[in-house]
Formats: C-alpha cells, structure tokens, sequence
C-alpha cells in the first residue's frame, strides 16, 4: 500500500442485518478486513447508527432532514476527509464480498473511484462509453462501492436531492446525476471492468438478463472458480469485490439470491475458500 492514509465505512441495517442472523453483513465486514488490513474499517451496525445519527443531528440536518440512515455513511466520509483523519475514504455495501485487496479503488485518479452498476441508463445517466474489451455499455454508477479523495463532491452529491419520499435512489441517483451533469467538473475514475482489469461490483454477477426481475439470476451454467488463490468469473475475470446489490428488494428476494449463488453459482471451493477466512457458516443456512 501507498503512504496514503485509507479509512472505510460499511453500514449493515434492515434485511441486509438480519438475514440469516446478520451473516452478510459480516460476511462482508470479515472479508473486507482479511484481504485489506491496513485499512481502519468503521463498520456500523443498527444501534450505533441510531445513536450517531442522534449524536451528528445538527450537523447532518445541514445537509437534508431526511433519509439520516441512508445518507449518514456518506456524510461522515465527508467529515473524515474534511478533517484530515483519511486521505482516502471508502464507501461500501453491508451486502459485498472482498475476494481481494481494493488497490485499485484507493488508489484512483481524480477526485472518486467509482464502480458500475447493472448495464442501464435511468433518467439521470444515458451515457455509452468503450470499456478497454471493446464492449459498449452504460456508465450508470452503483453507490455501495466507491472511494472519495475530494470531501467537496460528497457535498454536492448529498444536496442534490432533499426528497422526502421514500423510496428514490438516496445517493445513487445524485451520484449519476454529478458524474453526467456539465454544472460540475469532478474527474471520476471508473476503475471496474470492463473499464479496468477486474470486476469490482455488479458486473461480476453477469451482463445480460432476461427481465429487470430475474437479473440477479447468471444465466451461464459454468460456476465461479478459483485459480491461484484468487476468485474468477465464470469469463476468467478476476473479481476484486463481488456486490449482490439489489438494496431495495425485499427481503425474501435477498435470501433467494443468497441461496442461488451459495448453492448453485459459487463452488464449494469458494464456500470454502469464505469459511475458511471468515470463520463463519456458509451452508445451507440462505433459508432460514
């Protein structure tokens, strides 16, 4: 790793907490800290949220009075950077899994490191860009695995939508809107593939799909394997960070596409490869 102090925040509440006795979200936390020591990861669970949330009311109500869940990992990135505490401060789902360092990441050109998310534009994002395979997709940004360097654009991402409904797109949205608007001139790097050499979030899961319902579904029958210590998409990529996504799905439809790939996607080598990291039970545990 580089001189450069790096600081990381995970938020596990709701479902993500809860399903199968809050094993995804340390899943996530445990894997995380194996493959990225030196990194201090802030990992916040339910109770500390609501006492912190509490705790920074004023401060956070500066920004919006709504969605303090939501929005409080992303203001206090902002506040590790404004006060110098990091240099560096990564963003990342309670529903991830690490499978290697995050060098890349931290290690980003300009002013965030960004990740993609399902091939698609929504109303904020229509762009198409060339990844380096030669393949045109969407460059819609996902918001559960990115890294700051410049405290000012997680300001202006977090004052571009104070919407009180429930329901919109938090973060993600006003990320897409900052990266394609030409009202700023922050430099993101899109360090995930097919931009860069490894999967880093939903890409890893597969490209094409038969319905926006079914799209955490791989439809390749090969499985993920390992090859030198390492974790491989069924394509011979190597994945970095594997994002199950789908934050606003219920919670029934989590737990099936935990079980899909547990026991029908991942090999029982990986399972095991997991196991054997975090300590923690794998098997057939997705159901319950």
């Amino acid at each position: 790793m580089s001189s450069i102090k790096v600081g990381a925040i995970m938020v596990s509440t709701g479902y993500i907490a809860n399903v199968a006795g809050g094993t995804m979200g340390l899943l996530a936390k445990k894997t995380f800290e194996y493959h990225n020591p030196e990194i201090d990861l802030f990992y916040i669970e339910e109770p500390e949220l609501i006492e912190l949330s509490k705790k920074y009311e004023d401060e956070l109500n500066k920004i919006s009075p709504y969605h303090f869940f939501s929005r409080f990992r992303w203001w206090y990135a902002y506040k590790l950077l404004k006060e110098k505490t990091y240099d560096r401060v990564i963003i990342l789902g309670a529903d991830t899994i690490s499978f290697g360092p995050c060098t890349e990441l931290y290690n980003h050109k300009g002013d965030i490191g960004v990740t993609l998310d399902y091939d698609y534009a929504n109303p904020y994002n229509g762009i198409m860009a060339m990844g380096v395979n030669g393949k045109l997709r969407h460059t819609h940004l996902n918001a559960d695995v990115i890294c700051f360097s410049n405290y000012n654009i997680i300001w202006d991402i977090l004052n571009c939508n104070n919407c009180p409904v429930e329901g919109v797109y938090l973060e993600q949205g006003p990320l897409n809107y900052v990266y394609a608007s030409n009202s700023y001139e922050y430099e993101f790097d899109v360090i995930d593939y097919p931009f860069g050499e490894y999967y880093y979030n939903v890409p890893s899961k597969g490209t094409e799909y038969e319905t926006h319902y079914d799209r955490y579904m791989y439809k390749d029958p090969e499985k993920f394997f390992i090859k030198d210590n390492n974790v491989y998409h069924p394509d011979g990529t190597r994945i970095k960070i594997f994002h199950f996504c789908d934050g606003l799905s219920k919670s029934t439809q989590f737990k099936f596409m935990c079980s899909y790939y547990f026991e029908k996607m991942f090999s029982n080598e990986i399972v095991t490869y997991l196991e054997n990291q975090t300590n923690i039970k794998l098997k057939g545990i997705w159901h319950a």
